[in-house]
């Protein structure tokens, strides 16, 4: 691949990822924005994980109470989204920048990134499913699964290893020379 081909698809994939980044700062904003400051009928849905494995619920899922954990919940989701969509956005335009991605300092953002999906993705349907048996009063909700932010994850710290066995293999290299 031509240096300069990947340097622009590099500036591209950044861009591309800051704009998502954007849009959702945007969207939870105004979405915050219109549930309590107008009297438009908005509420949030929240379907965490995308394959569960584990599933207790006891008793009848109102609702209100489904909307509330998710009016509590979905923030965070997003500003967890925004953080990785930015990090990802960074890297890829250190990459455009001439960088190597077998630099240390690289990989290990790499690492960061792919321990904050793997256990975000771990985590944040059980902060859920806490949010909903406060909410229920009584009555219990309990969904434990994962969604494909582990397998990114899972496949992100793969690499980032396959980086730094590279970079040891290059100094390695350089002290033998």
């Amino acid at each position: 691949m031509n240096v300069d081909r990947f340097r622009l698809i590099c500036k591209l994939a950044s861009l591309l990822l800051k704009a998502g980044a954007v849009f959702i700062a945007f969207t939870v904003m105004y979405s915050l924005f219109t549930y309590f400051f107008t009297d438009t009928n908005i509420w949030f849905n929240l379907n965490i994980p995308d394959f569960p494995f584990f599933n207790a619920v006891s008793g009848p899922l109102e609702d209100a109470d489904m909307q509330l954990a998710a009016l509590i919940s979905v923030p965070f989701n997003f500003l967890l989204s925004f953080y990785i969509f930015w990090k990802g956005s960074e890297l890829f335009q250190y990459l455009s920048g001439g960088h190597s991605p077998f630099a240390f300092k690289f990989a290990q953002s790499i690492k960061r990134l792919a321990i904050v999906m793997i256990v975000s993705d771990l985590l944040l349907p059980l902060f859920h499913s806490l949010l909903v048996t406060i909410i229920m009063d009584g009555r219990y909700y309990l969904i434990i699964g994962v969604g494909p932010s582990l397998m990114i994850g899972l496949i992100l710290y793969a690499v980032s290893e396959v980086f730094t066995y590279g970079i040891e293999l290059q100094r390695l290299s350089d002290e033998t020379v």
